[in-house]
């Protein structure tokens, strides 16, 4: 599998003053104290570290600060539950995380830190 780039291609377009709007629905995960948001292609039986697989959820306000974004909204849907064990993680979904160093930044989720969505049956 490709490596997960150190930078998010997020901010690769953004210019000084844009506003941007980041919206992910996904898979998220803990691990070494750190929030990370799995990529479409993840590989749970990869044996590489957890962390050289996924993205840093910090990296996309991070990014967006350092290309002079004007206002940053982050808008996260609740993380969805993952049937297998990933080695080296430490709990599902997104953890508290300290946002507070980031100027004009909105952060919203539709779940509290520590929670996923279950799976559920459609009906049929």
């Amino acid at each position: 599998p490709p490596d997960v780039p150190s930078e998010p291609e997020v901010g690769a377009t953004v210019k000084p003053g844009d506003i941007c709007l980041i919206y992910f629905n996904g898979h998220a995960v803990q691990a070494e104290g750190d929030n990370l948001i799995l990529p479409v292609d993840f590989d749970p039986a990869d044996r590489r570290p957890i962390t050289s697989r996924a993205y840093s959820f910090l990296n996309l306000p991070v990014a967006l600060d350092e290309k002079k974004a004007s206002l940053k909204m982050l808008v996260v849907e609740a993380s969805r539950s993952i049937d297998v064990a990933i080695p080296g993680v430490s709990g599902l979904g997104l953890g508290s995380m300290e946002l507070g160093d980031f100027n004009d930044m909105l952060y919203a989720s539709s779940a509290q830190p520590n929670q996923v969505i279950e799976k559920t049956e459609k009906p049929g």
